[in-house]
């Protein structure tokens, strides 16, 4: 019995994506829990994970007692990982007057709780929790829902498109608690909400992602707002022990960032109605409502009134190309070693680009493309003709392929990275940690695999544009 332990561990050291480290940080994790370490029945999962980065092998010893059940089958079916209860927020300052929801609305009132996030949750004090405290635990909590998404991705138990879904589900419940934590240390008329953009807005959050975000006041501008905001800011960004919750990025609010952080929503709406640039519409595609929105249908019925109006097509296909050459200039290396798979002919921009152009075009006398997400797009441009169904199959599995291989890409660096360096010594442990458990390609095979796949959809673009 012994021996096929050691056998087995030996087996999965050799395959992690870094089996030095894999190898110590094992030693540090038998020293540490020997009690927990006894329960792992997926041993090659737990040295996969622990090969990926130090960060990451550093907080799973740490907390291996409450991780130490992700690790065995029956304990990562307990319950979605996104549901892991998040620490209250404390109660929101209430007003006698309140603020309006825009226009006349109702009061915006504190949020209720949310289904899935367990009862019982919410503070019984009406005392305010410690912020400091409070943020220590969400981080520690972000920390753990995020290694159950990826132990289960790791196992092959959920698919690209319900990973996304998942990471995006946690940084809704994420956001949403920052947000109460400002409300229950400002004064109402400081409270804001929330649009997501982005791959934040459209639902398709990988690993390491940002949180693209426009800062929203109903009631509207101002001092009070502005700071609640940047103290919301700065509350998700904060580098600590515990790491991070998110990067956040705020330059798709009106003007960018030379316009004000919290615009009001009547503001916002007015900016993009005088707009002419096509692209600012185009952001718009994913933009959705999260939080204590009093009235979000109303704000996402006024977005689809901006972006899908009649246009022409040739016009149209014109300008979101000319955006996706500068987005190129911009961003994408000359290097032939360096192949940027979000951003360069063939990448992921590619894929949104297309799906994108096709709502722009189709979208205001076609509803069934007003979605917020690039896989259902391609689907429904697929259907309405603007695609033919194989380019939308391709473009789909290239999709799944290429935010696979830039989730694997962040978790291996430990950043938001979008380039693969051909000659880097981390391109074998890339390499690896695409095949947990099977075979793994090297590094050449896999480098000319995703030309290939980008060549694919570099095709289909040219075709369209």
């Amino acid at each position: 019995m012994v021996s096929r332990v050691k056998r087995s561990l030996k087996a999965a050291l050799a395959a992690s994506p870094r089996p030095t480290l894999a190898a110590q940080s094992y030693e540090a994790l038998r020293s540490a829990a020997p009690d927990s370490l006894r329960q792992v029945q997926d041993l090659d999962l737990l040295v996969h994970v622990l090969g990926l980065t130090w960060p990451l092998s550093r907080f799973v010893i740490s907390h291996f007692e409450d991780l130490a059940p992700l690790f065995s089958p029956e304990g990562r079916h307990a319950a979605p990982p996104h549901l892991i209860p998040l620490p209250p927020a404390g109660p929101a300052r209430q007003s006698a007057v309140g603020p309006t929801g825009g226009e006349g609305g109702p009061p915006v009132r504190p949020p209720a709780e949310r289904p899935g996030e367990g009862s019982g949750t919410r503070s019984e004090s009406t005392a305010t929790p410690n912020p400091a405290d409070l943020l220590s635990q969400l981080r520690i909590a972000r920390q753990k829902a995020t290694l159950a998404m990826l132990v289960r991705d790791l196992a092959g138990e959920v698919d690209q498109t319900a990973c996304e879904a998942d990471l995006t589900e946690l940084a809704d419940g994420i956001v949403n608690r920052a947000m109460e934590m400002q409300r229950a240390r400002s004064a109402p008329e400081a409270w804001f909400s929330v649009l997501a953009m982005g791959k934040f807005g459209g639902r398709e959050m990988t690993y390491e992602s940002d949180v693209d975000v426009v800062l929203l006041h109903l009631g509207g501008e101002g001092y009070p707002a502005t700071r609640a905001a940047q103290a919301f800011v700065r509350d998700l960004s904060l580098v600590a022990e515990e790491g991070t919750l998110y990067s956040v990025d705020t330059e798709l609010r009106p003007h960018g960032n030379a316009g004000v952080l919290v615009a009001s929503d009547q503001g916002f709406l007015q900016y993009h109605s005088d707009s002419k640039d096509l692209w600012e519409r185009q952001a718009l595609i994913k933009a959705r409502p999260v939080g204590p929105w009093e009235q979000p249908a109303r704000l996402s019925r006024a977005l689809e009134n901006l972006v899908y109006v009649p246009r022409d097509e040739a016009d149209t296909l014109r300008q979101v190309h000319d955006m996706k050459l500068k987005i190129e200039q911009a961003y994408v290396h000359r290097n032939p070693n360096v192949l940027d798979i979000k951003n360069a002919p063939g990448g992921i921009v590619d894929i949104e680009f297309i799906a994108q152009a096709g709502q722009l075009v189709l979208g205001h006398s076609c509803p069934e493309v007003r979605v917020g997400s690039t896989r259902p797009a391609l689907d429904a441009l697929a259907h309405a003709g603007w695609l033919e169904p194989e380019q939308a199959r391709a473009l789909r599995d290239a999709y799944d392929e290429l935010k696979r291989v830039q989730g694997r890409l962040r978790l291996v660096s430990g950043r938001p990275e979008n380039r693969v360096w051909t000659l880097s010594p981390d391109l074998d442990a890339l390499c690896r940690s695409l095949s947990p458990r099977g075979r793994v390609r090297t590094a050449q095979e896999f480098v000319e695999a995703l030309r290939v796949e980008m060549n694919g959809v570099r095709a289909i673009y040219k075709k369209k544009f």
